[in-house]
């Protein structure tokens, strides 16, 4: 199948879910039955019921921070040793984002960093439960009700290679109200390089010019969520932001599950 601009928009619709010609086909079954019976923590591996924070043991559980205030009201750093009011932190101040505001729901911890790659790497789509009952109640209420929810876009040859993009089911589990709202209107121009072990000037030298609106879509004057896996240095959601701005949007919002939050920030 030749993925050319055509017929690509498609392609990333009909590979939502991750099951359609995916060598983890099997995976919602798979999720369904781990829900009925005991199973074992995602993160230290003993046996626990399934409960209200998903697939998690109440050891490991402890360990997770979940983000909150004080933070930064625009890309929602949680500050950790501060007592004080929320305010807007140094990047932000210095290099004021094209998001209007970012929320992360825990801090990336190795736990979080377990399950993430279980679920990116090892298909393992069973862990959507657990990131759903999450964003239950979460910092995303502070968000702006959206016109469209837009998951940030695989290039297709990784779809293709994982068999679904992480964060359009990411945005199926935080917002399941509002699944009508979300759309495939973004797409990638080059298939980059892996962003993990990259710095923060590397980043936007590898995304820069890297993503395009279809040119059929129209947003101006709309509210948009961008949805993603993990906030690292923001690079990514921004890059994101910056295309759909250019392109009119009233303002762009963004929804990740994990924020990299430094002891010393």
């Amino acid at each position: 199948m030749t993925l050319n601009l055509k017929n690509m928009r498609n392609f990333y619709s009909t590979n939502t879910f991750g099951a359609i010609r995916s060598r983890w086909s099997n995976n919602w079954s798979e999720a369904f039955f781990k829900l009925l019976f005991p199973q074992a923590c995602k993160s230290c591996g003993v046996i626990i019921e399934s409960g209200d924070k998903g697939e998690i043991c109440p050891s490991c559980l402890a360990q997770i921070t979940f983000l909150g205030t004080p933070c930064c009201p625009v890309c929602g750093l949680m500050f950790l040793k501060s007592g004080g009011d929320s305010h807007p932190c140094g990047t932000c101040k210095s290099t004021p984002p094209f998001f209007s505001q970012a929320r992360s729901l825990v801090r990336y911890s190795g736990d979080v960093g377990t399950l993430i790659h279980s679920f990116k790497f090892r298909g393992d789509l069973s862990s959507l439960v657990t990131f759903g009952r999450w964003a239950e109640n979460s910092v995303f209420s502070s968000l702006t009700p959206p016109d469209y929810i837009i998951p940030v876009p695989l290039h297709a040859k990784r779809i293709q290679e994982r068999g679904f993009n992480q964060a359009a089911l990411l945005a199926q589990v935080f917002f399941p109200q509002q699944k009508n709202k979300i759309k495939h209107f973004l797409y990638r121009r080059k298939n980059t390089t892996s962003q993990t072990q990259l710095g923060g000037v590397e980043r936007r030298r590898n995304l820069k010019k890297c993503f395009a609106l279809y040119p059929d879509v129209d947003v101006r004057n709309k509210i948009i969520y961008v949805v993603d896996d993990v906030y690292t240095t923001g690079t990514t959601v921004n890059e994101c932001a910056k295309v759909l701005m250019k392109a009119g949007a009233r303002c762009v919002e963004v929804a990740t599950l994990a924020m990299v939050v430094r002891e010393n920030e």
